[in-house]
């Protein structure tokens, strides 16, 4: 049987040093008013992120939960400043890279060969 803890996300690692929270533990975060990330403490000892935060009100908090956190291969979404949302992928070394919208995409078939095949002979 697992044990539940609320804990603020930047106490998670010194609670688990302390044993506050003890192995076998499901941890949801309650520093944001509206949504919580939630994390499970196995009987190994390992923290195994299950929701984590995506989305972020600003470039500024993205920026820096990406600092804080490991976010390298995720996909995030905030709100830019004119409070129109973005969406980019982090990559190593917090590097962000916005996707683009659809209308940015040129599908080229310059190059592109279809092969259909050919009816076998009866």
């Amino acid at each position: 049987m697992f044990k539940l803890a609320y804990v603020d996300k930047n106490k998670i690692d010194n609670s688990i040093t302390q044993q506050v929270i003890p192995e076998e533990s499901l941890i949801v975060t309650n520093n944001e008013d509206k949504s919580a990330e939630l994390s499970y403490y196995d009987e190994k000892g390992n923290l195994k992120s299950i929701v984590k935060k995506n989305v972020f009100d600003s470039e500024a908090e993205m920026r820096l939960w990406i600092a804080k956190y490991d976010y390298s291969g995720e996909i995030i979404s905030y709100k830019n400043s004119e409070g129109n949302w973005e969406s980019c992928v982090v990559k190593e070394n917090n590097i962000v890279a916005n996707l683009p919208e659809k209308d940015e995409v040129i599908l080229s078939t310059d190059k592109l060969h279809l092969d259909g095949g050919s009816v076998p002979e009866m």
